[in-house]
């Protein structure tokens, strides 16, 4: 890689003084100094690439250092292993609102697109525009969202924008300061800058994040710097991932910049023991070798499962629940919450009462064995609010593991608790799934066990996909205080994925095969075989042609994935 000359000033805040060199850019080997800066308490590459260099690594070198973005087809299994749609979720949350209808949006640096597309999912009303000079990937995760896509040159002409969004970017860009003062022009009167960048004093950061293209590494305080520099004050600062900081910047009076006291010492402290040692110079010769003897979409493949799992810790770290809910845990990569029955439905009913929408989920050893595999469930399961664990050997399993689980709350229960709280309170339930004449039967059952209960709708689950929305549409026309969707697994978590945040529901919840029970088409194992986790058998007597090779497929693969996950936690203490 060629570099240009050298700066010899801060590249966030300009400042000549207080500059110290700490080390230099290890992952490609471009030879460029890392230096701290005493003034903003940020870091900086120096000196650049040249222009040229630097667009020649993005397009043949960029996912051989980084895998996770490398792939054969860049199809939903993709994106859900990088968990795209539960961040960008996560993301809009703290901008989309203040949108007003018709506005205009602008993401730079939009990657694959599958941010956009949730914003067109979550906002139809929305007019899209982007900045991404990768013309091969730039379409692949917009699913059919409508973007015009233009040069940085055009931005200002095309404008102004409601919201401009810079995630993952600003540390790439080589004049940081000139690019967010050329935007916040294109801003409209009301408008907000949205910035995500990687925390250079968080201590995941470190090295890892050091790289040819990582022209500047900022801190909470260098990155008020660089807003102050350009005139925008801070709306909000709260981080939506552990590790990384967030602002909505809008224009206006920057405010005083706090001391860079604590952000240097956090920046010191993250570094500190970040030394190239003998070991990470073999892990890194290694990768290297990976690379070049499997590809980088077979090695990516492997640590998007890794980067998923570390980006829903990330998630929920910053994540707001109630204060009463123990911290979730993850069992062989999906979380639970461990919460009792009791403290399940009051979660429920206090969703119902706020219309606080919650969305709960639960975790089997069918559901979890088929998650390994697929990894689009695995993030609508992650996506949920609430997750239940269901069925002993999940209880029995994350116990062996060292999880705190206080007992099973299976969807049938939950579902039975839910029903007589509506009939007590006067709430109407909804139902969708199953077949026409079990869903009668359900029906009739739970008339007859609670007269005053009455279904705001009960609507079967076998339409055809072209007929969903329409289905959905009548569901949220009947205005239900929650909704059941007994449909098996991963189509009723797909679905519910889709649409529980456009249907105003509060409290849904998928029970996959409960309504074939209270509709008498299924019969529910004893008490005592329910107690000691002999449920499935009792399942697999009623049916066993059709669960006969799913049952002992899957509990002989759950017993493996339990052995080998206490073995490695053996090894480690």
């Amino acid at each position: 890689m060629r570099l240009a000359p050298p700066l010899g000033a801060c590249r966030i805040c300009g400042a000549t003084t207080e500059q110290s060199v700490i080390g230099r850019e290890r992952l490609v080997g471009t030879g460029q100094r890392l230096i701290r800066c005493g003034v903003c308490a940020g870091g900086w590459l120096d000196p650049p690439p040249t222009p040229g260099s630097l667009t020649q690594f993005y397009t043949n070198h960029y996912r051989h250092v980084f895998t996770a973005e490398a792939a054969e087809t860049y199809d939903a299994a993709f994106f859900a292993s990088l968990r795209a749609r539960r961040v960008a979720l996560a993301r809009a949350q703290r901008w989309l609102p203040a949108v007003p209808p018709g506005g205009r949006i602008l993401e730079v640096g939009s990657g694959f697109g599958a941010g956009l597309a949730v914003i067109a999912a979550e906002r139809p009303d929305l007019e899209l525009l982007a900045v991404e000079p990768d013309v091969t990937h730039r379409t692949q995760g917009l699913t059919g969202a409508a973007v015009t896509f233009l040069p940085l040159e055009a931005v200002a002409a095309a404008g102004p924008f409601d919201a401009i969004l810079l995630f993952h970017v600003l540390e790439h860009a080589e004049d940081p300061v000139a690019l967010l003062a050329q935007l916040s022009t294109c801003l409209a009167p009301a408008g907000a800058l949205v910035v995500e960048v990687p925390d250079a004093g968080s201590p995941w950061g470190a090295w890892s994040t050091v790289h040819a293209a990582h022209l500047s590494l900022l801190t909470d305080a260098a990155l008020d710097r660089l807003s102050q520099r350009v005139g925008l004050a801070i709306e909000d600062r709260q981080p939506v991932l552990t590790g990384t900081l967030f602002r909505r910047l809008v224009r206006g009076e920057a405010g005083a910049v706090p001391s860079v006291a604590p952000a240097l010492a956090a920046f010191d402290q993250a570094w500190a023991g970040a030394r190239d040692t003998g070991g990470q110079r073999v892990r890194r010769w290694m990768k290297r070798w990976a690379v070049r003897l499997v590809g980088p979409q077979r090695l990516g493949a492997w640590q998007r499962r890794r980067l998923g799992e570390a980006t829903d810790r990330a998630l929920e770290a910053e994540r707001a629940k109630p204060a009463d809910w123990p911290p979730r845990q993850w069992f062989l990569g999906l979380p639970l919450d461990g919460l009792t029955r009791e403290a399940t439905l009051a979660a429920a009913t206090t969703a119902i009462r706020t219309r606080a929408p919650l969305l709960h989920a639960d975790v089997n050893v069918a559901k979890l064995i088929q998650a390994q595999t697929d990894p689009v469930l695995a993030e609508d399961v992650a996506s949920a609010d609430l997750i239940s664990a269901d069925g002993m050997g999940v209880v029995w399993g994350a116990r062996l593991l060292g999880l705190t689980v206080p007992e099973r709350v299976t969807g049938i229960d939950l579902m039975a608790d839910v029903i007589a709280a509506c009939a007590r309170h006067g709430w109407r339930p909804a139902i969708l799934g199953a077949e026409p004449a079990v869903l009668a039967a359900a029906e009739a059952h739970f008339r007859a066990k609670h007269p005053a209960l009455e279904f705001a709708i009960c609507h079967h689950g076998y339409f055809p996909p072209d007929e969903e929305a329409a289905v959905m549409a009548r569901i949220q026309a009947a205005k239900p205080d929650c909704l059941f969707v007994a449909m098996p697994s991963p189509r009723k978590e797909r679905l519910l994925a889709r649409w529980h945040r456009t249907l105003g529901i509060p409290f849904v919840m998928g029970v996959g095969g409960s309504v074939d029970v209270f509709g008498g088409k299924v019969r529910r194992a004893p008490l005592w075989m329910q107690r000691h986790g002999l449920e499935w058998a009792y399942r697999f007597a009623q049916e066993p042609r059709r669960l006969g090779s799913r049952y002992v497929v899957t509990n002989f693969c759950f017993a493996v994935l339990v052995m080998m996950a206490w073995l490695k936690r053996r090894l480690r203490t």
